[in-house]
């Protein structure tokens, strides 16, 4: 069951569903409740047809995944832990860096609420780093959920609760993430984990049996399931609260409906400006954020106008530049690229760990198709493809090599 809820193709069907939700929303009443006669309905076309394109591309590269991985991660236990140290040292390095670059750590001054910075200076601080700097922070939180990630799974093929090792390497995670009060970091580190741990085990139930000091009951850990997420719900509109230095009046429940609704605005947005699409012919155009950020105006030529946003610091979904700069082959052809590569790595990810680490971004990025198209930034996918590399030192064995053969004397 888990790994199938985790499948490419179901996930995008996920991100689908999320992204053309705000239509139900705004016909209920609730949110920003647009009138029927603003509203195009052009998302609707693009997504499902995007859809069904991506679960066609899925599709050609299926296949059945085994019952049990085929390596085992045990055996590599002593150079796990040392990649996982190395790592978060790496992690601390890149704080120290970008604290620089704000003067302060934000954090500290969002909860004093001393009004010092908020988010959108933090934003404009963000432009006098480093090229680059910035998304190799981003990175290195990705490798840390994938060294994290293996070292939980040695913890669950030893059935051995969180370490110490392990629980520091969590709030690493956490506070990493925090560090300038953006929270889809954090939301990132929880998907690829359940991602890679469902994968892995196809029982989450059963992960969090071993790794945490519960009973295995299911309605115990569907209650602590549900006391995190609503914990995680309520953290959304406090750390915006917190971030905003307390000029901000949404509740949490209203934030993740913003979250859900905004970029469905800008995407109608520019679907009254360019029908199905495009608004001019630039197959470059989709591609421009594969560079630096800070590089991306100097690299890229004959740039398109970008589309007007109803809601400017909000992005339109997984569709936005590909609909806008290559219309409807665009989005046919890149929806089957992308659902073919998806499903490559996840039917390899039982048979190989580094195919495993990049499938659990993946997911990630699939998870969150309703806002970004995470696949055509640098640093969270062509940068992150990198995680493979933490592999080649763990020397991982297969299953078939760690079994202990048993000598059968011979009759005689």
């Amino acid at each position: 069951m888990w790994r199938i809820l985790f499948r490419p193709d179901v996930v995008f069907a996920i991100a689908t569903a999320q992204a053309l939700s705000p239509y139900l929303f705004w016909q209920a009443g609730w949110g920003i409740s647009v009138p029927h006669g603003n509203l195009t309905y052009y998302p609707v076309v693009i997504w499902l047809g995007g859809c069904f394109c991506f679960w066609v591309g899925s599709t050609l590269m299926a296949n059945r995944l085994p019952a049990v991985p085929t390596y085992t991660l045990a055996d590599s236990a002593p150079r796990v832990r040392v990649l996982v140290m190395a790592l978060m040292a790496f992690v601390l390095l890149q704080a120290v860096l970008i604290t620089k670059v704000y003067g302060t750590l934000p954090i500290l001054s969002y909860l004093r609420q001393d009004g010092k910075i908020d988010i959108v200076t933090a934003n404009q601080m963000q432009e006098n780093s480093a090229v680059g700097q910035i998304g190799l922070y981003d990175v290195s939180l990705s490798w840390l959920n994938g060294a994290l990630l293996l070292l939980l799974i040695v913890h669950y093929e030893k059935r051995r609760k969180l370490t110490a090792l392990a629980v520091t390497a969590i709030l690493f995670v956490v506070a990493g993430n925090l560090i300038n009060g953006k929270r889809q970091g954090l939301v990132r580190a929880i998907v690829y984990l359940a991602c890679g741990l469902a994968l892995y085990s196809n029982s989450l139930t059963t992960v969090l049996h071993r790794l945490l000091p519960i009973p295995k009951n299911r309605v115990v850990i569907a209650a602590i399931a549900l006391c995190a997420i609503v914990v995680l719900i309520y953290g959304f509109g406090y750390i915006a609260f917190l971030r905003n230095q307390g000029e901000f009046s949404r509740d949490s429940l209203a934030e993740l409906t913003a979250y859900q609704e905004y970029p469905l605005l800008n995407f109608e947005s520019q679907c009254r400006d360019a029908g199905y699409g495009p608004s001019q012919l630039n197959i470059f155009y989709p591609f421009q954020r594969l560079v630096p950020y800070k590089l991306m105006q100097k690299f890229s030529s004959a740039q398109l106008d970008p589309p007007v946003r109803v809601v400017p610091s909000s992005p339109a979904g997984f569709y936005e530049d590909i609909q806008w700069a290559m219309g409807p082959i665009g989005i046919i052809t890149l929806s089957m690229g992308i659902g073919m590569l998806a499903m490559y790595f996840y039917r390899h990810s039982l048979d190989s760990a580094p195919h495993m680490l990049i499938y659990c971004q993946m997911s990630y990025n699939l998870f969150v198709a309703h806002s970004f198209n995470e696949f055509l930034i640098l640093a969270y996918f062509p940068g992150v493809l990198t995680v493979f590399l933490l592999c080649a030192p763990l020397r991982l064995k297969k299953r078939s090599e760690t079994r202990i053969l048993v000598p059968v004397r011979r009759l005689t």
